[in-house]
């Protein structure tokens, strides 16, 4: 997708949403996927997979809190019949590599689900698009949810924003799952945003 197309698809704004105790971090560190912050808080990332509760810990005098994963353990037990190649701990894994950006109507509706002390950063679609395309990549669900009847997902889910928008639109669409005219629903960013581009993202 050019720009425009981008910005057509997705709208002109788009929210990550975090608790409202990640200010500061974020401020002094940028935004970054919950396993680099790991890694930068000395922790092995694998130890903060799968999170039934959130998850505190501190870099430098910063405090880091990470939203649970509940939504994801939903789907304990029966990762056959949504996940392909992957077990629900490496589909863990790789969603902590991304950070997540929602659209429109589908923020708000994610937000609601959150608590009262959670901060929203709000980011200019457009220049999203000029400083991280090769880092964007675009899905048609909630990849972190496996309530009520998750639909399939595998690497294969995620399109790239530099693909056509027919390709994301066909992306899923196979004898096995028939699905056509996808929508996007989930933006996600493989790369961390230091604090002087978070600036001159935020709206």
């Amino acid at each position: 997708m050019d720009r425009a197309q981008f910005c057509w698809v997705v709208g002109d704004t788009l929210t990550h949403f975090t608790p409202a105790s990640n200010a500061g971090g974020i401020n002094a560190l940028g935004l970054m996927p919950p396993s680099m912050l790991a890694k930068k808080a000395g922790l092995d990332p694998s130890t903060i997979l799968l999170r039934a509760n959130p998850v505190e810990f501190k870099i430098k005098r910063h405090t880091v809190r990470l939203n649970h994963q509940r939504p994801l353990l939903a789907g304990r037990g029966k990762e056959g019949q949504f996940l392909e190649g992957h077990t629900l701990q490496s589909w863990a894994a790789q969603l902590d590599t991304r950070i997540f950006l929602w659209r429109g109507q589908q923020g708000d509706a994610f937000a609601r689900s959150l608590p009262d002390d959670t901060l929203r950063f709000d980011i200019d679609t457009a220049t999203l698009y000029d400083l991280y395309r090769d880092h964007i990549w675009l899905s048609p669900i909630n990849s972190g949810s496996a309530m009520r009847k998750p639909a399939m997902r595998g690497d294969w889910l995620y399109v790239s924003v530099n693909a056509t928008q027919r390709e994301f639109w066909y992306n899923r669409r196979t004898p096995e799952r028939n699905f056509i005219n996808d929508r996007v629903k989930e933006i996600s960013l493989t790369c961390p945003i230091p604090p002087d581009m978070l600036k001159a993202l935020r709206k």
